[in-house]
């Protein structure tokens, strides 16, 4: 089995002024706070979980036709830093995400329901930059990352290797879809 997702990366430029943000806001924070590393920093479009190795094949292949029908680019916007709460009590601080990932997050969740995969909840486009080490509510008004955007026209299947030290994201593939040629 390995554990699987789908998400947007987050080019190297933007990943460092968030991985800027971050340190200040851990400089300034009494919170016990463990930071993602830049280079996990993502977009989940559909976490899959275990996946069984057999079905990656397939998985890929489904992608790439889900790819191809996209033919846009998509401006994503950062904005302002929420708390996601977890079961533990924990939970992470993470930099909200507006766009149009709405319809490219519902074509795969269609495109991977064939294998057996649930519909995914309510959508909420975000990355990472925190996990909560303690049981805390921060407060977060009056931090955000407004004025930083970038464009994407892929998504990646990728691996999370659970580790004592963090996640190890492996990529198994990236699926860019087409540019709008107009």
């Amino acid at each position: 089995m390995m554990r699987c997702f789908i998400a947007i990366k987050i080019p190297y430029d933007v990943a460092g002024r968030i991985s800027d943000f971050s340190d200040r806001f851990l400089s300034e924070s009494n919170l016990k706070l463990r930071a993602v590393p830049p280079q996990n920093y993502h977009v989940t479009i559909k976490f899959l979980g275990d996946t069984k190795e057999d079905l990656i094949l397939p998985i890929k292949s489904e992608l790439r036709c889900a790819a191809k029908s996209l033919d846009a680019s998509v401006q994503l916007f950062l904005n302002d830093l929420l708390f996601f709460p977890s079961a533990s009590g924990r939970g992470s601080v993470v930099i909200r995400v507006d766009g149009s990932l709405k319809p490219i997050a519902n074509l795969i969740d269609k495109r991977m329901e064939k294998f057996g995969y649930r519909k995914s909840g309510k959508f909420a486009p975000h990355i990472t930059i925190f996990r909560l080490k303690e049981k805390a509510f921060p407060l977060l008004t009056g931090y955000n990352m407004n004025g930083l955007s970038f464009k994407t026209d892929s998504f990646s299947l990728f691996e999370s290797i659970l580790t004592h030290s963090g996640s190890i994201y492996r990529e198994l593939e990236t699926f860019k879809w087409r540019k709008d040629e107009r």
